[in-house]
C-alpha cells in the first residue's frame, strides 16, 4: 500500500509523537496501561512497528488516551501493510471517538486514508472516506486533507471537483 504523502504525514506527527510521550510519563508511575502505551511509542518512533502493534492492540488501554492509541495503532498497521486491521480500528475508534482530542483531524484524514488504500477500495469505501474528509475539512491537516479528499473525489467519478484540491 502506498500514500503519497504518508512519508511526510508520518514525519509531522513526531511533534504529536514528543506530546504523548510527556503525557505518558507523567502517568506512567500510576497506570501500567500507560507504561505500555510510552513503550509503544517508543517502539514506534524506532520503526519497531510489530512490537508498536502488539503493545497497542492489547487489552487494558489507558481510556483516555485511547486517541493516541488508535493513531499509533493504525500507523503501525498501515506502514507494515495491514490496511485492513487500520480501516477495521479506526472504524471502531471513530464509532466512539475522545471529545476534544488533538488528534482527530490526523485520525479522520487516517481513515480515510486507509479506506481509500485498501488493494480492492470499493466505491462505498472512497464514498464514506469522502464523507469523513467533507464533514471533518476545518480540522483536517494540510496540504495532505485537500490531496486526499481530491482522492476521493476522483474515486467517485467527480474528477472536475478533484482537479480544484489537486
Amino acid at each position: 500500500m502506498h500514500f503519497p504523502s504518508s512519508a511526510r504525514f508520518l514525519q509531522t506527527s513526531a511533534g504529536i509523537a514528543v506530546l504523548a510521550a510527556s503525557l505518558v510519563s507523567a502517568q506512567a508511575a500510576v497506570d501500567p496501561a500507560v507504561t505500555r502505551l510510552g513503550q509503544a511509542v517508543d517502539a514506534y518512533e524506532n520503526k519497531d512497528y510489530s512490537t508498536a502493534i502488539r503493545l497497542l492492540a492489547a487489552s487494558g488501554q489507558p481510556a483516555k488516551l485511547r486517541d493516541y492509541v488508535a493513531y499509533y495503532l493504525a500507523n503501525a498497521e498501515l506502514v507494515t501493510n495491514n490496511g485492513e486491521d487500520a480501516v477495521r480500528n479506526l472504524a471502531h475508534y471513530s464509532a466512539d471517538p475522545v471529545s476534544g482530542s488533538p488528534l482527530t483531524g490526523r485520525l479522520n484524514l487516517l481513515y480515510a486514508k486507509s479506506l481509500l488504500g485498501q488493494p480492492n477500495s470499493t466505491p462505498a469505501a472512497a464514498l464514506k472516506a469522502r464523507q469523513i474528509l467533507e464533514s471533518q475539512a476545518p480540522l483536517l491537516p494540510q496540504p495532505d486533507g485537500d490531496f486526499t479528499e481530491a482522492q476521493a473525489m476522483e474515486a467517485t467519478g467527480f474528477a472536475r471537483m478533484a482537479a480544484v484540491n489537486y
